[in-house]
Parts: structure tokens; sequence; C-alpha cells
């Protein structure tokens, strides 16, 4: 099972090692992480990776995102369903306490 915990940057823990994950996949696996076992619609995610705007391609970059952080934490990890996707808590582990501390301070 993977932590995800947040002490400053988000920090992903195998088995207690620290593995590192890129900005862009640390930005989703927040957005994921701040609502564990629920669906985060695709909009809000691409709105959490591109606050500006998704460009043209911004779908497919963040299939490829969710690909990668799929790849980081396990096939499993991630739930898509109905344009939504979820971080599996029965795989994931979150720090619910500084996930929740951090999005207030956003």
């Amino acid at each position: 099972m993977f932590e995800v915990r947040v002490l400053g940057p988000i920090e992903l823990l195998d088995g207690g090692s620290p593995m590192r994950v890129p900005p862009a996949e640390q930005t989703l696996l927040a957005a994921l992480a701040a609502r564990v076992g629920e669906p985060v619609a695709v909009d809000v995610l691409a709105d959490a990776l591109w606050p500006q705007g998704a460009p043209p391609s911004g779908r497919k970059s963040l299939q490829a995102h969710i690909v990668r952080l799929r790849r980081a934490l396990g096939s499993r990890s991630i739930v898509e369903r109905d344009g939504s996707y979820r971080l599996d808590p029965e795989v994931v582990e979150v720090d619910a306490t500084s996930v929740t501390h951090l999005a207030t301070q956003a």
C-alpha cells in the first residue's frame, strides 16, 4: 500500500521509502487525495493542472498524466468512471489531516 503525506510538497511513500513524482502528477495526486474515495471530475482535475485554462490537448495530456501516476501508484490505485477519477483508499493511504490543511491554505 502506498501512503501519501503532505510535508511541504506532496510526498509519496512506498513502504516508507520516498518516491519522486513529477510536479503535474503531484498536482493530480493532491486533487485526488483531497477527496480520497470520491469521484473527481475531469474538469476539476484539468482546472487543477491548468488554472488559466487547459490547452487544446488538455484532455489527452490529463490522461497521460493519470497513466504516469497509475504507473507510480499501481494500476488499481486510480479508478476511472463516468468522466471522473477516484483515488482508491483500499490501495492508497492518505494522510487526510495534512491534505485538508494544505487545501485550506490554497
